[in-house]
């Protein structure tokens, strides 16, 4: 136990600033914890928190959970190193690790349907040798002028 009046020497010659912070800390230890993914992973990282005992990673797309729980053993046991080696003890603790991703609802544009172009029946009709064929092209002309509006 350091005496008070020595704490406050200690105090005043080393003063705690932003940097101290715990949530600064614990924010640096995960960033180093990322290094643990891959770099396919890392690309597709967007942040990470403690829930409890459990290390939560937020990652951009849904694909790359599969990637993740293929290989979080591996990881698991590269977070384990990362942990060790720079004594995140104090820091961070947790037990398990979790993949989740932020899903982003798909805005989909409500678009007023639109009316095809109608045909005003004006059209030529080649005379042929088939008169029926001329006909039916004749009551085809005809329906386009009657719906026409």
């Amino acid at each position: 136990m350091i005496p008070r009046a020595k704490q406050k020497e200690l105090d005043k010659a080393n003063p705690k600033t932003a940097l101290d912070s715990p949530k600064l800390k614990q924010a640096e230890a995960i960033l180093k914890l990322k290094n643990a993914l891959s770099d396919k992973l890392q690309k597709f990282f967007d942040y990470a928190f403690v829930e409890g005992k459990t290390l939560v990673i937020y990652f951009k797309h849904t694909a790359i959970l599969m990637e993740f729980n293929r290989d979080k053993k591996d990881i698991k046991d590269k977070m384990r190193d990362i942990y060790r080696d720079n004594n995140m003890r104090d820091i961070l603790y947790f037990t398990d690790v979790v993949a989740k991703t932020k899903h982003k609802p798909i805005e989909h544009k409500r678009e007023e349907p639109k009316r095809p172009d109608r045909a005003l029946g004006t059209f030529d009709i080649f005379d042929g040798d088939d008169k029926e064929l001329v006909k039916k092209f004749e009551n085809i002309r005809q329906m386009a002028r009657d719906s026409h509006v």
